[in-house]
């Protein structure tokens, strides 16, 4: 019985031995291809790097937002009437007093007439009643000495007052009625005038274009029916919705680069005119008004752009690619590379400015060659093998590649051998057709 415990006892303690055996074995093997190994770090890590580099770095804020024209407007008729011609069609340049449309003004050339008519008989009615009134202020003066000599009485002196008085009156309505007269031929003339209807502007560019047209020739034009509509877009207005983060860097006349999947490769310089006194209480954003020249029209009302505004730039400061970031135990930083290029040592940072790419670095003032690939693997102090990743990845393509081919070999190997089976059995067949 004791012989059997002995030789267990024996059995347990060579598997054990065996079983670390083979572990160490395993993780001796896994070591080369760039695991992480024992905590010494003998084992080196498979790591990508970049050097550290100076560059301009630029505090930008990016606002998306769509082109307005600078200025619209439609042209309607001030009176009624059947469309006699209209001159501009869709897309046509048109510059100030140019004559768009004339209406029909058979009528209004008759309330013209009727005008001048109603003038002329004011006209005449005033210079009776003008007439009158000096005739009746000599019988008063008549009548006034007359009274003094004692010849003309207290009544007959009435009477003529009376009259003079009348006189005056009806004297003052004529020439009222004759201003009514010459206004209403006025009023009669500008009517007339308004059935040629022109667009006038004082500001912006002096050509513009037509962007919309409503009616045509023969329609009928009223008072609230407008004929077209006009849009200056040698400048464009661009509106963007700014929060409360860049509200307060944003100021007139800053510069604005804007872009347009339009034309990607071209870029338009613009300038903020406007800013929004307040925020508003729903949304927490305030519109922000950009002038772009636009002297050749390759921008149209409506699209969609981007708008990039520079608040300010930090030059030839020192960077590193943002990937390259990491963060141990809460403190961010780099991994730096020895001189002997051997290992790897965690570097506390202090960061700047972004573009995405790259990320300025304020603490330390200098850096060398960082970590950008493989970093998650190491802990300070760490073994690297630089360029370890890109090798992995050649050998890893390479034996997939050997393998292909061994196919492709023994594919073409097999290919030969059916056909050489395949001729010898039709020659076979032939010899027997010549025996036959």
């Amino acid at each position: 019985m004791k012989k059997i415990i002995v030789i267990f006892l024996v059995f347990l303690l060579l598997s054990y031995f065996a079983f670390d055996y083979y572990n160490k074995s395993s993780s001796a093997k896994k070591g080369p291809s760039g695991s992480r190994g024992d905590r010494g770090g003998s084992v080196a890590t498979a790591v990508e790097t970049e050097m550290a580099s100076r560059r301009d770095m630029r505090d930008l804020g990016e606002f998306f937002g769509s082109a307005e024209p600078y200025s619209k407007f439609n042209v309607v008729p001030r009176v009624s009437g059947r469309i006699k011609s209209l001159n501009y069609k869709l897309g046509d340049t048109i510059k100030s007093g140019a004559l768009v449309a004339e209406l029909e003004d058979d009528e209004y050339r008759l309330a013209l007439e009727q005008a001048n008519a109603s003038l002329e008989i004011a006209e005449a009615n005033y210079k009776e009643s003008e007439t009158l009134l000096k005739t009746a202020e000599k019988d008063l003066q008549r009548i006034q000495t007359m009274h003094k000599q004692k010849i003309a009485s207290v009544s007959n002196l009435e009477q003529a007052e009376a009259a003079y008085d009348s006189r005056k009156a009806r004297n003052l309505v004529n020439a009222a009625q004759v201003k009514q007269a010459q206004t209403a031929v006025k009023q009669a003339e500008l009517r007339l005038a308004y059935t040629k209807i022109d667009a006038v502007w004082t500001d912006g560019s002096e050509e513009r274009l037509i962007a919309e047209k409503f009616l045509s020739e023969g329609g009928m034009a009223n008072t609230n029916s407008p004929l077209v509509s006009i849009i200056d877009i040698a400048t464009l207005i661009i509106a963007v919705d700014v929060t409360e983060l860049d509200y307060h860097k944003l100021k007139n006349g800053m510069e604005v680069f804007v872009t347009s999947s339009s034309y990607p490769d071209k870029q338009f310089k613009g300038r903020i005119a406007r800013l929004a006194p307040m925020l508003d209480v729903a949304s927490r954003q305030a519109r922000a008004e950009i002038e772009l020249e636009n002297p050749d029209y390759l921008l149209k009302p409506g699209i969609f752009v981007n708008a990039v505004v520079i608040y300010d730039t930090h030059e030839n400061v020192l960077t590193v690619p943002a990937i390259s970031l990491v963060n141990r135990r809460g403190v961010q930083g780099v991994f730096e590379i020895t001189p002997d290029r051997k290992n790897a040592k965690f570097v506390p940072v202090k960061t700047g400015y972004s573009t995405g790419k790259y990320i300025e670095i304020t603490e330390p003032e200098n850096l060398g060659e960082i970590v950008t690939l493989g970093y998650h693997l190491l802990e300070d102090g760490a073994a690297v093998n630089i360029g370890g990743i890109q090798e992995a990845g050649a050998k890893s393509d390479g034996k997939r590649g050997k393998q292909g081919e061994g196919k492709m070999k023994t594919s073409d190997g097999e290919t030969s051998k059916k056909t050489s089976e395949a001729e010898a059995g039709k020659t076979g067949q032939k010899k027997q057709g010549v025996s036959k």
